[in-house]
């Protein structure tokens, strides 16, 4: 059987940063087309990055 390979804290640092960047970079495309719609982005993905991380 094949073990999971345990995530160092750099990898997981790595992880969050790749998120948030892509999380901040989509909600300022959006904020560029509409404002509005760019706070809305920005929450939702304040949302759901709240909750990757309580499943780590």
């Amino acid at each position: 059987m094949k073990e999971c390979r345990s995530f160092s804290s750099k990898d997981i640092m790595l992880v969050n940063g790749l998120q948030i960047g892509g999380a901040v970079a989509i909600s300022v495309g959006v904020a560029f087309i509409f404002p509005p719609a760019g706070l809305i982005v920005a929450g939702a993905f304040a949302v759901l990055f709240g909750l990757s991380l309580e499943r780590k």
